[in-house]
């Protein structure tokens, strides 16, 4: 009898210590960065039920949301967090426990999460959260011999859903299962289906220890079990396992109940395991992308089998295919590979690809995205049929002018900032101008998580241009917290805002990097009159001091504007100026500053050279001053106005003798 008590507490200690676990990666992973969100990936050597998630979430967070993907985090980079991009959520506003931002906090769910074998699945936490920003030193894989949580570079993106683009980000947290079987036998391993085709399937495992036996029934998804086709064997064998299986329908879905037998006992799954055959027409394979450039793509794949065609989707990233902004080429065959062209400069989109085997298999499965970003571009020029190029609007921030939005003086957090030299903190930001010695710089440093920045250029007018228009800034996006810069075109001050250049991440690798050069094509803004806007989503820490310099709007003009008006000379009641331009006439409007171009109560003159004097003026005393090209000579009118150029007379010269006892103020 004692023999028997011993041999059942053996028993039930094993399943207590092997049939569950957590696995956890904080500790050693610390926190030192934070977003809304955090994916990474798993995979079991046997079919698991996930039962709960642990993350360190910031203090006071009460819930938070699941998602997972079958087959990992991302195809290639970044993932695309919805169901088009073949994730599922799975747990919503699920309540979460523990948060205070510095210890895992559990999450928990509802029902338990199914993981298949040896299958890597996806997984993204969306909650305000703390993370690690990676290090090449970093331990990535976290395993207990079952279970296995990875969080290296590949798959470890912060960020909320469905774009997070940080990387690498570690997850912080832990993941807790129990194994997928039932049963007193030593359970099997690897359990896996594979080798899938239109009509055929394999079922492979390790036979747990000392089971002398197995049992396999199938049949289409929904079958009561004992009806199914059964498939037994008995260990040790030859030639089990695997198991094919034969026959099937093509595009079906089948169920799998599998056990084995040990003396006087089971294992098995206590739910059918589930596959899916292929249609007719087998998907493409090996879908990869290479030599990105700012506006195409050479994508790669390998097709089995007759087919037609090939064809390839693609569209904004994040939505479904077959939507606004969708297009489909088509690639004949025997072809494999195709450069995609036609893309736009800084633009996420998803890819997908399609096999057409003709009209009696039809076509595959859908697979895919790939998700990638096309890098920046710089300025094209401009293809003008009517007039000549010219530019419309050009400010390098040496004063502010009419800029509006968030500027603050110095360094003030949350805001743009007039800067010459560096911006101060160590790691980020230029070390100065692009062009003369001001920039404008967006202050991280004291700046909250995902706070909007925006600095909107006073009204460009395109309405006398024709055939094209072009943007182009400077830009300097030295740092590791730098996050989000988006360019947008709006028809007022206030919008609505039209985004047409996004950049995620930083660009230079050292403050002294120079800057870069972006163009943007405004075609489409061609006979109106737009703002500009400057948007910075800021992420977290200080090293997030993205600088703008040199601003320019160019365009097709019958009578372009003139260019880089300066102050070349200026006393207490005169100054001097001169531009750029070959025009025969000029007209220059100026008074107060601020007042409102065009006014009646404002002061005109005329030139016929490229610089102009102006006398009578007040001492001590700030004008603004803009200046067009008059072409009515040649029946072309005027060019827009440009400015204001704004500047301050000296003071007065006192007579002598002078005194001043400051008895007042």
């Amino acid at each position: 009898m004692r023999q028997v008590l011993l041999s059942i507490f053996l028993s039930l200690s094993w399943l207590v210590t092997s049939a569950q676990g957590t696995v956890t990666t904080s500790p050693p992973l610390t926190p030192n960065n934070g977003q809304s969100g955090i994916t990474f990936q798993v995979s079991s050597t046997t079919p698991i039920d996930i039962t709960s998630l642990g993350c360190i979430l910031n203090n006071g967070v009460s819930s938070a949301d699941v998602w997972m993907r079958v087959g990992g985090v991302s195809p290639s980079g970044a993932p695309n967090i919805t169901t088009a991009g073949g994730w599922t959520q799975v747990a919503t506003g699920a309540t979460a426990t523990g948060a205070n931002g510095t210890a895992v906090a559990s999450i928990a769910l509802s029902s338990p999460i199914s993981i298949p074998a040896n299958t890597p699945v996806g997984f993204h936490i969306g909650a305000g959260l703390r993370y690690q920003t990676g290090t090449s030193s970093d331990q990535v894989i976290y395993s207990d011999g079952t279970l296995t949580v990875n969080v290296s570079d590949s798959v470890s993106y912060g960020g909320a859903a469905p774009s997070p683009t940080f990387n690498p980000r570690r997850f912080l947290g832990s993941v807790t299962y129990v194994l997928g079987v039932t049963g007193g036998c030593t359970p099997f391993t690897n359990f896996a289906i594979d080798s899938i085709s239109a009509t055929a399937a394999k079922v492979n495992w390790t036979q747990g220890a000392g089971n002398t036996g197995f049992k396999l029934e199938y049949g289409t998804t929904g079958f009561t079990p004992g009806t199914g086709t059964t498939v037994t064997g008995t260990y040790p064998s030859a030639t089990q396992p695997p198991v094919i299986l034969t026959g099937l329908a093509p595009n079906t879905s089948y169920d799998v109940y599998f056990e084995e037998y040990c003396t006087g006992d089971t294992v098995k799954f206590p739910s059918a395991q589930q596959f899916t055959t292929t249609k007719l027409c087998a998907s493409p394979t090996a879908f990869t992308d290479s030599n990105l450039t700012s506006n195409s793509v050479d994508l790669g794949w390998s097709q089995t089998g007759s087919f037609n065609a090939s064809w390839v989707l693609y569209g904004p990233a994040g939505t479904t295919p077959g939507g606004a902004g969708w297009m489909q080429d088509t690639v004949t065959a025997p072809a494999t590979t195709y450069t995609l062209t036609g893309l736009s400069p800084s633009t996420a989109y998803d890819i997908y690809l399609v096999t057409d085997c003709g009209a009696v298999n039809g076509i595959s499965d859908t697979i895919g995205p790939i998700s990638l970003t096309t890098p920046l571009q710089g300025p094209q020029g401009l293809t003008c049929t009517v007039g000549s190029a010219g530019p419309l609007f050009s400010d390098d921030f040496e004063t502010q002018g009419g800029w509006t939005g968030d500027f603050g003086s110095g360094t003030t957090a949350s805001n743009w900032n007039y800067r010459t030299g560096g911006t101060g903190s160590s790691g980020t930001g230029p070390n100065g101008a692009h062009s003369g010695s001001v920039y404008i710089y967006h202050e991280a440093s004291g700046a909250p998580t995902g706070v909007n920045v925006e600095a909107i250029s006073p009204a460009i007018d395109l309405s006398t241009s024709f055939n094209n228009a072009e943007l182009s800034f400077w830009m300097h996006a030295y740092g590791a917290g730098i996050d989000t810069l988006m360019v947008q075109v709006g028809s007022s001050a206030t919008g609505p805002w039209n985004t047409v250049f996004t950049n995620v991440g930083p660009i230079q690798t050292a403050n002294a990097d120079p800057w870069t050069n972006v163009g943007v094509n405004l075609d489409a803004y061609v006979g109106q009159t737009i703002h500009l806007r400057f948007l910075y989503v800021h992420g977290s820490g200080f090293t997030g001091d993205i600088a703008i310099d040199l601003v320019e709007v160019n365009s097709c003009q019958t009578c372009p504007n003139p260019g880089g008006p300066g102050l070349t000379f200026v006393s207490n009641d005169s100054a001097a100026f001169s531009w750029f331009g070959s025009g025969n006439a000029y007209n220059i409007n100026w008074g107060p500053r601020g007042f409102t171009q065009g006014s009646a109560s404002s002061n005109f003159d005329s030139t016929s050279t490229n610089s102009f004097g102006l006398g009578g003026l007040t001492g001590n005393t700030a004008y603004d001053l803009y200046i067009r090209n008059d072409c009515s000579d040649s029946a072309n009118g005027f060019s827009g106005w440009v400015g204001p150029l704004t500047f301050v007379t000296e003071c007065d010269p006192f007579t002598a003798p002078y005194s001043n006892n400051f008895d007042t103020d």
